[in-house]
């Protein structure tokens, strides 16, 4: 080990500007031309390194909703691509994991009251569908969002498919995060695009015949609280709201100047600076070395004990596990979060030691990036409420000792389960999503969810949790062997 020399093109941040060189330029549009009303979406994001790919259990690469889809716009009439994620009158709403490209079951759609008070109905399944727009991210990082009237009949059906809509529109949709929002600076805006069905049974072609032929104001409450609101002291209080329509021709030309599109190349780029900084995660910091190796008889005592007489002769120092982590993420930060974003690591069929490194080694950096940090001195995962901390990733370090790190990663499976609890968003671990109500679709990965009020009943409720994790089933924490006469301390998240 002390004697290979692990090379990687230094990965700096390079990986970020490749990602926002793409934003406020005219000319990253790709390639236009008219398709075909529906296509279905082959696999080619997961085919490209089999050691960082999400794969069925007869080990074929799956399909990516989001990168392996072109949008194919159409600057005459604004026709695009787009992956339906909540179909019209589907019972259950879904969310989207951008690093697996699947959708995961939320909750069943309960029938809930207006928080705006703008319409006494009783708002339930969705009559419209709402989808992403594939390799387009908004000005927040999520996928970017689009409503479609028309077509649900179309949708219905298995597999990852693609349908050609005609965007008529848009609206800013203002999201309030947690509790009650009282002040304009506590909402967080987007653009959502508004389009018809390509066979346009509607027969609309502008924001203005949408709403001479629809009740606007009905829909508008639709958007504003289908998907959620927030209850504060038994209290419900809106956690959407849905700005005025806006002509195609305005939500086109913001769209395009505010939005970061992932051109092949760029898809490239990114793709191979990730699997080599996950590669050499694994073999700087995750793999078990020989000073780590359980001693379990006297020739292991007597090659810990070579080791680290070679390691004395070359002077080799952070040679144990924590130092190793800590170098690496001081030195590979930003572009972790990166890669925890949009690129997966690892692959279960694989290597499952590997596979679970790098999974926690992600949420580690995400969760740090959300304002989580864990305390080496009190032993203890913390919240941080210095918003200059969670801006950005890592921007404190504390000493842990070995022992210290092996506590942290074992005592993560209750942290989580703490933050479901009691915070405005908690993350679950999904394997299958196969509960009754789930898509059935492969995920291992951790996702994020925001924590709504969906006006459910207790039954539906327990139903719901009784199917949700958020730590993996089969799998603990092995810990590295403890060095009981070690004084050198690294630093940690």
């Amino acid at each position: 080990m002390l004697k290979k020399n692990c090379q990687l093109k230094t990965v700096t941040s390079l990986l970020i500007l490749v990602l926002l060189t793409g934003c406020s330029q005219k000319t990253f549009m790709p390639a236009l031309q008219e398709s075909n009303l529906l296509s279905r979406v082959k696999p080619n994001w997961f085919t490209k390194n089999s050691k960082h790919s999400i794969e069925s259990s007869e080990k074929e690469p799956l399909a990516h909703r989001f990168f392996d889809e072109s949008p194919s716009i159409s600057r005459s009439n604004y026709s695009l691509n787009f992956i339906p994620l909540n179909i019209e009158n589907d019972p259950n709403y879904y969310g989207f994991d951008l690093q697996t490209g699947r959708r995961f079951f939320i909750t069943p759609f309960c029938s809930k009251k207006d928080a705006w008070k703008n319409i006494d109905d009783t708002i339930k399944e969705l009559p419209f569908t709402v989808g992403i727009v594939p390799r387009f991210v908004d000005q927040l990082g999520y996928p970017q969002k689009i409503v479609v009237f028309g077509g649900k009949e179309v949708f219905q059906g298995k597999g990852v498919k693609s349908y050609r809509v005609q965007v008529v529109g848009g609206y800013v949709e203002n999201l309030c995060i947690k509790g009650r929002c009282l002040d304009k600076g506590e909402w967080i805006s987007h653009l959502v695009l508004v389009a018809v069905f390509k066979d346009n049974q509607l027969k609309v072609s502008s924001v203005d015949e949408l709403r001479q032929k629809l009740n606007w104001k009905k829909y508008k409450a639709y958007l504003e609280n289908a998907f959620g609101q927030h209850k504060v002291a038994k209290k419900k209080y809106a956690a959407i709201q849905a700005g005025n329509l806006l002509p195609a021709e305005n939500v086109m030309k913001h769209f395009v100047h505010n939005s970061l599109y992932f051109s092949s190349s760029k898809m490239n780029q990114l793709q191979n600076r990730c699997f080599a900084l996950y590669e050499k995660a694994w073999e700087d910091v995750g793999k078990v070395t020989e000073f780590e190796q359980q001693v379990t008889s006297k020739d292991d005592l007597k090659k810990r004990l070579q080791a680290l007489e070679e390691a004395r002769k070359f002077n080799v120092s952070g040679i144990y596990f924590n130092q190793r982590l800590a170098r690496f993420l001081k030195q590979y930060e930003k572009e972790l979060y990166t890669c925890a974003r949009y690129v997966y690591a690892g692959n279960l069929l694989e290597n499952r030691e590997k596979f679970w490194f790098l999974k926690q080694l992600n949420l580690i950096t995400r969760m740090h990036n959300e304002g989580f940090y864990y305390d080496c001195f009190q032993k203890a995962w913390r919240v941080s409420h210095d918003r200059h901390m969670t801006k950005g990733p890592y921007d404190k370090l504390y000493k842990c000792s070995n022992e210290s790190i092996n506590f942290a990663f074992k005592s993560l499976k209750a942290f989580l389960n703490k933050i479901k609890n009691q915070h405005h968003f908690y993350y679950r671990f999904i394997e299958y999503d196969d509960s009754v109500y789930g898509t059935e679709e492969k995920v291992y990965n951790w996702v994020r969810v925001f924590q709504k009020d969906h006006s459910c009943s207790k039954e539906v409720k327990m139903k719901v949790n009784k199917h949700e994790l958020t730590y993996p089933r089969n799998y603990q924490w092995e810990e590295r062997d403890l060095q009981k006469n070690d004084q050198l301390k690294g630093y940690i998240l």
